[in-house]
């Protein structure tokens, strides 16, 4: 039996909504000198921030969390590319706090712009 498409696997259950189009700088135009201790870990903490916003919106219409729970347990032992995909669920209460939180706080510290207070204030 041929495997199904993504698209009839996961709209059995969910509607996937388009990322919104950000009008974003490339990862390579900002300027790290920003911050004291430069690129490296402000990239990475970009670079989710960036996945985060481009990621797809998925809602479901499960009744409770438990039924969440099999059904994507369910399609993980199907089809192993599945996580990787549902994980990246924009609407994920963990993913936004997780994303919103760790971003903030490491872009936060060892900023050294101009705005250095307005920054801090707004982050």
């Amino acid at each position: 039996m041929p495997e199904k498409n993504l698209e009839s696997i996961l709209l059995m259950h969910i509607v996937i909504h388009p990322a919104e189009e950000w009008d974003l700088p490339s990862l390579d135009e900002i300027d790290y000198s920003l911050w004291e201790k430069g690129k490296g870990v402000k990239r990475l903490v970009l670079e989710r921030l960036y996945r985060f916003l481009n990621g797809p919106y998925i809602e479901d219409n499960f009744k409770d969390h438990e039924e969440r729970r099999e059904w994507r347990s369910e399609m993980e032992g199907k089809y192993p590319w599945f996580y990787g995909y549902y994980a990246g669920n924009a609407l994920r209460v963990n993913m936004m706090a997780q994303v919103a939180q760790s971003a903030m706080r490491l872009l936060r510290i060892g900023y050294k712009g101009q705005r250095e207070e307005e920054f801090e204030a707004l982050a």
